[in-house]
């Protein structure tokens, strides 16, 4: 399976998080317009018909892009839609880590980018320091292991039915 690394105008693609390891779950991007520059990162603007015919902006960053082949199976995950995530996951709940693409309110926000890893579930959070010097890290136990994933401003997770 190629990952594309020039996407082709009017083609139609899939995507997938973390290229260098190859998932086999993919998400339908739509048809690829054209790349943005939103604050200093590039996007890729694609054309998905799912719900609405706005654009998506997929992040170039830590994501690869397959071809649509009608002919090959693939598990897709849900289409390239925004998705409901929170940005404090709670106690022994099932977690992927992502970051947050739009903020509705104080308590909830969106992404549409790739679902980064399942990092597992929940133990807890400890954070240090306090006020712009305050730093939060959130505790996960995956496969019998700790996982740790210090919070950045657009931290975000998504709750995996497990």
């Amino acid at each position: 399976m190629d990952i594309t690394v020039l996407l082709e105008k009017d083609k139609y693609y899939y995507y997938t998080a973390e290229p260098t390891h190859i998932h086999k779950k993919f998400a339908y991007a739509g048809k690829y317009v054209r790349d943005v520059q939103v604050e200093g990162l590039l996007w890729a603007a694609f054309q998905n018909y799912g719900e609405s015919d706005e654009e998506v902006l997929i992040e170039r960053a830590r994501t690869g892009f397959i071809k649509v082949f009608p002919d090959r199976e693939y598990v897709q995950l849900p289409s390239a839609k925004k998705l409901r995530v929170v940005c404090n996951a709670q106690e022994n709940r099932h977690y992927y880590v992502t970051d947050f693409t739009e903020m509705i309110d104080k308590d909830n926000y969106n992404t549409i980018l790739p679902l980064t890893k399942y990092v597992g579930k929940h133990t807890g959070c400890r954070m240090e320091g306090w006020g712009k010097d305050m730093r939060e890290w959130s505790h996960f136990i995956k496969d019998g292991m700790e996982i740790i994933i210090e919070h950045t401003p657009t931290t975000a997770f998504y709750h995996a039915i497990v």
